[in-house]
C-alpha cells in the first residue's frame, strides 16, 4: 500500500547504516478496511501529490488485478504495484511489466508492432481501452505474456548471432507473425489466440523468425525501419496458413 517506497527507505538506511540508536519519529496513518478494491482506491487518491505517470493510475483498476491474478497461475507476477515483487524476492525473469503486456497486445491483438515498437506510451494514451479491453478473454493476457517470454527467449539463442537493437527491433513483428501462423489467420481474433498452445520446440517460430528477418534486412534493418510501417506492410504480406 502507500508508503512502501518510505518504509523501504527506511529499512534500508537503517540496514546499510547498521543504526543501532534513531530517535527520529515518522507519522504512520493506518486506514483500515473492509474491501479487497480499497487499498488501490487509497494508492490512486493519495497520490495527487506525486508525479505518477497517467498509465501507472490505471492499476488500480479491476482489469489489472484480474491480470495478475490470471498469471499467478502461470508462475508469473504482473508488476501492477511497482517493484512490490522485486522487493519481495520473486525472480526477476518471472515479474511481467504491465507495458510490456500493452506492446504485446498492441502487436498480436491490434496487429501494430510498429506501434509497440516506436510509440508504446502514445499508444497507450490514445488506444488505453482498446488495449485493456475488460470484454477480452482474461486467458488473452495469459497466452500474450507466454508468448511475448518465449520469443524474447528465442531472441536470446546465440546461434542467430544478432545484436540487441535487432532484438529490439524485431521482437513485436515477430510476435504478431508467430501468432498468426500459430493460429493460422491474417488477423488473429481475441477468441482465436486464447486457443493457442505454446509448443515446446521452436520449429515454427524459427520459421517465423526466418521470413520475418529477411523482411527487415530487405529493408536496411535500421531502428527507422522497425518504427516505420514499411516493415509493417512487408511482414503482412508474409504467408501465414503455411511458412514456404
Amino acid at each position: 500500500m502507500n508508503g512502501l517506497q518510505t518504509s523501504r527507505c527506511v529499512y534500508n538506511y537503517i540496514k546499510v547504516k547498521q543504526v543501532k540508536d534513531e530517535h527520529r519519529n515518522v507519522l504512520v496513518r493506518i486506514i483500515a478496511t473492509q474491501l479487497e478494491e480499497s487499498p488501490d482506491h487509497i494508492i490512486k487518491a493519495t497520490n495527487s501529490q506525486t508525479q505518477v505517470p497517467a498509465f501507472r493510475l490505471h492499476m488500480t483498476e479491476p482489469i489489472h488485478r484480474n491480470i495478475e491474478t490470471v498469471l499467478r497461475l502461470h508462475n508469473l507476477y504482473y508488476d501492477r504495484r511497482k517493484n512490490y515483487y522485486k522487493n519481495d524476492g520473486k525472480p526477476i525473469t518471472r515479474i511481467v511489466q504491465p507495458l510490456t503486456l500493452a506492446q504485446t497486445i498492441t502487436a498480436i491483438v491490434l496487429q501494430r508492432p510498429d506501434d509497440a515498437r516506436g510509440r508504446p506510451n502514445t499508444v497507450l494514451e490514445k488506444s488505453y481501452q482498446e488495449i485493456f479491453n475488460p470484454q477480452y478473454p482474461l486467458q488473452l493476457f495469459s497466452v500474450c505474456a507466454l508468448l511475448i517470454r518465449k520469443v524474447n527467449s528465442f531472441l536470446l539463442s546465440p546461434e542467430l548471432g544478432i545484436t540487441r537493437t535487432e532484438r529490439g527491433d524485431l521482437r513485436w513483428y515477430l510476435a504478431m507473425q508467430y501468432s498468426r501462423l500459430m493460429t493460422k489467420m491474417d488477423v488473429p481474433t481475441p477468441s482465436e489466440l486464447v486457443k493457442m498452445i505454446l509448443p515446446n520446440d521452436d520449429e515454427l517460430l524459427s520459421l517465423s523468425y526466418n521470413v520475418t528477418y529477411q523482411a527487415y534486412r530487405s529493408l536496411g534493418g535500421t531502428h527507422e525501419i522497425a518504427k516505420g510501417t514499411e516493415l509493417l506492410k512487408k511482414v503482412k504480406e508474409l504467408p501465414y496458413s503455411e511458412v514456404e
